[in-house]
């Protein structure tokens, strides 16, 4: 299946476990997101795939940000906010299951912050090295109002229609 980031071919299914082969494009990124009953396996097999650990998602609050380099690992547990990103052309297994015999997997259990992208100008922000004890991965955000997407740092929260939203300091200013 085509993501905007690259691609995901489900190679396995049942009623608890569900494995999928991922092709992340060099800067290609996923939504800010979490699961509600699964846990979620990355499994690197070539190239280098960041993945982040938000405490909140409208604060963007980075609590732990993981390097996965090919032959390692890394498990996100349900309700965890996460977003990976390919600091190159990464080839993972995404392994998903549900810890409870009595919950059956859920294909679409996800709850997303932000929208899947792609943009290779973010390889090469801010510290060019995962590792670097200064590395920081810019956050890319899609405007609630204009639909434009904007690093984070241009965001704000704004109440809208009962809910709160990003949107881009252009839309703040001109609304």
């Amino acid at each position: 299946m085509d993501k905007s980031w690259g691609s995901s071919d489900r190679l396995y299914l049942d009623a608890h476990t569900q494995v999928e082969h991922i092709e992340i494009e060099q800067g290609g990124f996923s939504s800010i997101h979490r699961h509600w009953c699964k846990s979620n396996l990355f499994h690197c097999h070539a190239g280098i795939l960041i993945v982040r650990i938000y405490g909140d998602p409208l604060s963007l609050t980075v609590t732990r940000s993981e390097t996965v380099a090919p032959g390692t690992h890394m498990v996100v547990p349900p309700l965890v906010i996460h977003q990976f990103f390919a600091n190159s052309h990464v080839a993972a297994r995404e392994v998903y299951w549900t810890s409870d015999e009595k919950t059956p997997l859920d294909p679409n259990d996800i709850e997303r912050f932000s929208d899947n992208g792609i943009d290779e100008t973010l390889v090469t922000s801010a510290q060019h090295v995962p590792g670097h004890p200064d590395y920081e991965l810019p956050v890319w955000l899609v405007c609630a109002m204009c639909s434009s997407l904007c690093l984070a740092t241009q965001m704000q929260v704004k109440d809208m229609d009962g809910a709160r939203r990003h949107v881009c300091r252009q839309c703040v200013t001109t609304n």
